[in-house]
């Protein structure tokens, strides 16, 4: 029963981090540019990195084999990042981390080191422990609406450091 929530809570992360990255490409290919990529390299990952999350959020709600991969790939997207983060925070980047593209305004820094934490823990609890029943619909809405909610609340959360930060 977590692995499907797992499952549903990734689906959710990686479809509304791809899908706000499109809507915000210019600032993720800033972002991309802070590490010294040349132009045609930051277009072309400005672009995969966001459709890789798209249809890694979507293995997730694939059976068992399909789900599996969908967990390596997270996996292997979350070193991708943990190799960036780690970057910036060595050549003390201070900038957005575009994590969700606009849609929250975290930077580099410890938020981004637990996100990602979080985020392989429940991909290799997915990876680990397979899917065993399918929840019904009315549990897979429920699971997804209460993953919204965790990523909203996570957002807030961003926004409520933020500005306390102004004050």
């Amino acid at each position: 029963m977590l692995t499907q929530f797992l499952s549903n809570f990734l689906f959710i992360v990686f479809f509304i981090s791809g899908v706000s990255k499109l809507l915000s490409i210019r600032s993720f290919q800033v972002t991309i540019n802070q590490f010294g990529m040349l132009r045609r390299s930051t277009r072309l990952i400005s672009w995969a990195v966001p459709m890789l999350e798209i249809l890694i959020s979507f293995m997730f709600l694939g059976k068992h084999a399909i789900a599996t991969l969908g967990a390596v790939l997270a996996l292997v997207l979350m070193l991708a990042f943990s190799m960036i983060t780690f970057i910036a925070l060595k050549r003390k980047i201070d900038s957005s981390c575009n994590c969700f593209g606009k849609l929250m305004n975290s930077k580099f820094g410890l938020g981004t080191v637990l996100h990602i934490i979080v985020l392989s823990l429940a991909a290799c609890y997915v990876l680990i422990y397979p899917k065993t029943i399918e929840f019904s619909l009315k549990e897979t809405i429920s699971s997804m609406l209460i993953s919204v909610g965790i990523v909203v609340m996570y957002s807030l959360i961003l926004e409520f450091k933020d500005a306390s930060r102004m004050n």
